[in-house]
């Protein structure tokens, strides 16, 4: 039996061999016959020397040649009996295949034995259009050309479509006889493709390891008459390898991500919906995880955290942007790229579809004058993609924007893109554990611990390649991974600050960081940029989603007890918590005016006042209360730390003993 299957297979490779020199010598007689009348318009290569009677073929060509007679031999064992066939052909090509040459290659084969050809004909057919090519599966047909294929139909005329991969066949080419996919080259394929595409034949080349890895680019940049052989097959053999042995790396899953937060959480619920879903115990209309919009600033990993989803879930990944879609000059082109990634996405899943720059799916509200008609005509597609993606079972869409109030809202609405997760920096602790992961466990924590509020503004990402900077410091210098290595990569923001002026902030921070543990607020963000009051009180009070007036005040107390710090420690304060908009003043001011104006806390009674109308109204009444409402807070701060003198004076102490190992 396995000699009976091994001769079947050698018999079905040496007929897809006489099939690919049959066509090869079409394609030559043809290219040998215009030189001989001197026809080089239609030629895709400059004419030989005069001593080079017989021209070879450029490399795409005769590959494409190649690999279309090893996909058409099963059906067709000759080109006779190709040419003669009535079937209604679709071959799908692979990435990077140039369909158009594709086609124009299969027509310019078929074109004698056939006794005419057309290649993406129009109606009416004529008598010399025996056999038909549609050399680009994606393009919209005109009524012409829907008749065109209509007729060939009639006729009994074969029609061969080459459509790219990963593309939703059109309406008007559904009813195929064949569905036929272009197979990658072989190592006996090469062998073919340097007979008849160089003068040499390099040794080895039936050892050729890879082949399938090689794209047509590929032989076009390394497939050179003028280059021996040897060297053109050694440089195409390290593409392949470099393709087929990737290095090892460090896989991260959702469950080693910090910073994340929410998206997190979301991503891990997805992961145990799947597995009942792979089991047969979920269907997919009970996932409720198919789609999230990843929204936040610029470096926070939104990008980073599909590709680890996707790896996490198993599943093949597809990335696009909006940016990429309107690259093109015309809507036709935008709404063409727009459907081919969905259809992409469609014929991988279970697959994650991330979607970068979401936000140029802009609101059709925002757009008015010369480009509505196109941008709305864009909206209503993207509407219309993403609607029908999400009813495939395993398609997840990951979107992510800088500017989530950009898009628009019916993009957002339920059964779309339905779910918003907002992602920031990572804080102090979260940049202490992303430290470790990078780093190895080659410190204390603590160490890290201390390092990472000097960090606070750095993404994921920015850790990494900090860490990394580090490590590849300490190899060239021929020494030990060591913490100072880490130390010295990143950046002091005290750098050159006398020691007294460092005593000073340390002790602001510690008033702060001792007022927020007493009134329950220790995980409230004191450091680093402050923040306006949603994200401060989102940021501090995460359990607090209404916050009261008393939640409010307590903040105001955090916000200022760096300030009563200093008067309580050296006698007066400095600018150091003021003076600029993102100061802890300035926090606390926005805090108090808006309880005065807008909450209903204020001296004012209930009562809400927007931007325009407090800019036009603003008094000496309301300028008061928000004065007097920060002094009350000051005021409270100041007993609190008095209240809880010796702690403040063991963090004055600490804060010394620190100051004195950063100065040794």
């Amino acid at each position: 039996m396995a000699q009976s299957g091994t001769r079947a297979l050698s018999e079905r490779k040496n007929v897809a061999y006489r099939l690919a020199r049959q066509m090869l010598d079409c394609l030559l007689r043809a290219t040998a016959e215009k030189f001989r009348l001197g026809d080089l318009d239609d030629l895709d290569f400059a004419p030989p020397p005069a001593n080079k009677v017989v021209p070879k073929l450029p490399a795409d060509k005769a590959a494409y040649a190649i690999r279309l007679a090893y996909c058409l031999a099963p059906h067709f064992p000759t080109l006779k009996e190709l040419v003669a066939t009535k079937a209604f052909v679709t071959i799908t090509s692979a990435e990077g295949d140039e369909g158009a040459v594709i086609g124009k290659v299969l027509a310019e084969i078929a074109a004698k034995d056939a006794g005419g050809m057309a290649l993406n004909p129009t109606y009416p057919l004529n008598r010399h259009n025996r056999f038909i090519v549609l050399a680009d599966g994606t393009v919209f047909f005109t009524p012409d050309d829907l008749r065109a294929i209509a007729a060939a139909g009639m006729l009994g005329y074969p029609v061969f479509c080459v459509i790219p991969s990963a593309t939703e066949l059109p309406e008007s080419l559904t009813g195929v006889d064949l569905t036929l996919n272009l197979p990658g080259l072989t190592p006996e394929m090469l062998e073919l493709l340097f007979e008849v595409c160089h003068d040499q034949m390099p040794a080895g080349v039936l050892q050729f390891t890879g082949a399938t890895k090689l794209k047509t680019v590929d032989l076009i940049a390394h497939m050179r008459r003028a280059r021996p052989a040897a060297v053109c097959l050694d440089g195409l053999q390290q593409l392949a390898r470099a393709r087929t042995t990737l290095p090892a790396l460090d896989v991260i899953e959702l469950k080693d991500l910090e910073g994340y937060g929410e998206a997190k959480v979301w991503g891990l619920e997805l992961a145990e919906d799947l597995k009942l879903w792979r089991a047969g115990h979920l269907s997919w209309q009970e996932v409720d995880h198919r789609s999230v919009i990843l929204a936040g600033p610029p470096g926070t990993g939104k990008t980073s955290f599909a590709g680890i989803l996707a790896a996490s879930l198993q599943v093949s990944l597809v990335t696009t942007s909006v940016a990429e879609w309107n690259s093109s000059d015309h809507l036709s082109g935008t709404l063409k790229r727009m459907q081919a990634v969905f259809a992409e996405a469609k014929a991988k899943a279970p697959c994650v579809l991330f979607i970068d720059e979401l936000d140029g799916i802009s609101s059709r509200s925002s757009i008015s004058g010369r480009y509505s008609e196109y941008w709305t005509q864009i909206v209503n597609r993207m509407l219309e993609l993403v609607t029908d993606a999400l009813r495939v079972e395993g398609l997840i869409i990951v979107g992510a924007t800088n500017h989530v109030d950009r898009i628009d809202p019916a993009l957002r609405r339920s059964g779309r893109l339905d779910q918003v997760i907002f992602i920031e920096l990572p804080d102090a602790a979260a940049i202490a554990r992303i430290l470790q992961r990078y780093a190895g466990p080659v410190f204390p924590f603590s160490q890290l611990e201390a390092l990472a509020p000097r960090l606070l503004g750095s993404s994921g990402a920015d850790i990494e390649r900090l860490v990394r900077t580090a490590k590849a410091t300490a190899r060239r210098a021929g020494r030990m991974f060591s913490i100072s290595d880490l130390n010295s990569e990143v950046p002091d923001t005290l750098e050159g600050v006398l020691p007294s002026t460092r005593r000073r902030i340390a002790i602001y921070r510690n008033g702060q960081r001792l007022v927020a543990q007493i009134l329950g607020l220790a995980d409230m963000m004191v450091e680093g940029q402050n923040l306006d009051l949603r994200q401060l009180l989102a940021k501090g009070l995460s359990n607090e989603r209404f916050p009261t007036e008393q939640v409010c005040s307590d903040v105001l107390a955090v916000a200022l007890a760096g300030r009563a710090a200093e008067e309580i420690v050296f006698g007066d304060v400095s600018v150091f918590g003021a003076g600029t908009p993102q100061s802890d003043l300035a926090a606390a001011t926005a805090i108090a005016m808006e309880m005065e104006t807008r909450a209903g806390f204020g001296e004012m009674g209930l009562i809400y006042l927007d931007d325009i109308t407090l800019s036009s109204t603003l008094s000496a009444s309301v300028v008061g209360g928000v004065r007097r409402r920060l002094e009350s807070a000051l005021s409270r701060a100041t007993a609190l730390l008095l209240e809880n003198l010796e702690e403040l004076e063991a963090h004055k102490r600490a804060s010394a003993n620190t100051q004195l190992r950063l100065l040794n």
